[in-house]
């Protein structure tokens, strides 16, 4: 993993093959909304899970010390600012409106800490976490 991009675009992938392996489906991955005057940023990923609740994630990746271990104040998922919170509930709004969703919704966030040599990672996942 080269830079900061390719251990984001890393982490997030991941994130969907985890959620994937719990049976959910993944609605979308990096969703940016293409419309002039949106809300700046994306959705990392979108994912329908078993229960039918669409979550909206927000992925937090770090390079983890010893894999993130012995560190206990190593947590990615503090990155979430409550103006990033702001912006998650603004293009989850707008994904839903373009799709036509109904159901039930979470802005939901996940942690991720790069182990040793970039080859194994460890998720913490928070549904809901966002309100």
């Amino acid at each position: 993993m080269a830079d900061h991009n390719d251990i984001g675009r890393w982490g997030e992938e991941q994130v969907a093959h985890y959620l994937e392996a719990q049976g959910w489906r993944v609605e979308a991955l990096r969703w940016r909304d293409a419309a002039l005057g949106g809300v700046r940023g994306d959705v990392d990923v979108v994912a329908r899970s078993e229960d039918g609740v669409l979550h909206f994630v927000e992925v937090k990746t770090r390079r983890g010390i010893d894999g993130g271990v012995g560190r206990g104040d190593f947590s990615p998922e503090q990155a979430v600012t409550p103006d990033k919170a702001r912006r998650m509930q603004s293009l989850a709004e707008r994904y839903v409106a373009r799709c036509g969703w109904r159901g039930e919704i979470s802005l939901d966030v996940a942690a991720v800490v790069v182990g040793a040599e970039g080859k194994d990672a460890a998720i913490r996942y928070y549904a809901g976490a966002v309100r």
